[in-house]
């Protein structure tokens, strides 16, 4: 039974997790910097992606309530002035020959990954009853 609320995390785990470990469903953090030819070990940011969920009683539709999902692709996952006079984050994709610029929020609105460890709880098995 629900109480119509939920909450979804969405992050990386490290590479080499065992399977069926504990640790291999853990999230260790996010990596912001996409993977196009870059080296696997990018290193994960401190931060994970986090939506709060509630059900609408009418539809019975799960909606989501709260979303801190923005990031920008650096390996911080945020952008600053400093870095960009303009005040936003620019970059120029180069897909199939078009070149295009991309432009991201400059401050993340991700949740810490400490805050994902200190509240997660992974599911628990059903229990059968006779």
């Amino acid at each position: 039974m629900s109480d119509g609320t939920g909450v979804a995390y969405f992050g990386h785990g490290k590479d080499g997790d065992v399977i069926g470990t504990d640790d291999m469903f853990r999230i260790h953090g996010l990596k912001c910097l996409p993977h196009f030819n870059l080296p696997n070990h990018e290193p994960y940011s401190d931060f994970v992606q986090k939506q709060t969920l509630k059900l609408n009683s009418e539809s019975g539709i799960w909606e989501v309530d709260e979303s801190r999902t923005r990031f920008v692709p650096t390996s911080t996952c945020q952008w600053t002035a400093s870095e960009d006079a303009g005040g936003a984050a620019t970059f120029e994709a180069d897909q199939d020959g078009n070149k295009d610029k991309l432009t991201f929020p400059v401050e993340h609105s991700l949740e810490g990954v400490a805050t994902y460890q200190a509240d997660w709880e992974g599911p628990t098995e059903p229990k059968s009853s006779l």
